[in-house]
């Protein structure tokens, strides 16, 4: 009994920490299901914010997904210029902690109205 006890304490004591890890993991991790609003998800696993409604366009650089968006206006490109986008709309955006440009309307989840830009 004096053996298995102080066992009993170890085992029980590296669950808790396991579960505390566990728990504090996935607290502070934010998720597309639960970010409120709009936010970038793509399959990439990131999106790049454009400098022109335009595939080709200078990039601003990349943004990963869940990344939270400001949308501002849409516009609607004359043609798709691009194979993986079957839609013509971009919004005019602000992710979080960047700069305004523009996304492809394939890349932000969560949309909310905006107005024609």
């Amino acid at each position: 009994m004096s053996t298995i006890l102080p066992t009993l304490r170890r085992a029980t004591a590296s669950l808790v920490i396991v579960a505390s890890t566990v728990l504090t993991t996935s607290l502070l991790s934010a998720t597309p299901a639960t970010a409120a609003g709009p936010y970038i998800g793509s399959n990439a696993g990131y999106a790049h914010l454009r400098e022109q409604p335009d595939p080709y366009s200078r990039s601003f650089g990349k943004f990963p997904n869940g990344r939270s968006v400001t949308m501002h206006c849409y516009f609607d490109a004359a043609t798709s210029t691009f194979a993986d986008y079957s839609s013509r709309r971009w919004f005019r955006v602000t992710p979080a902690g960047g700069p305004r440009g523009w996304m492809h309307s394939s890349l932000v989840e969560s949309q909310s109205r905006v107005p024609r830009c």
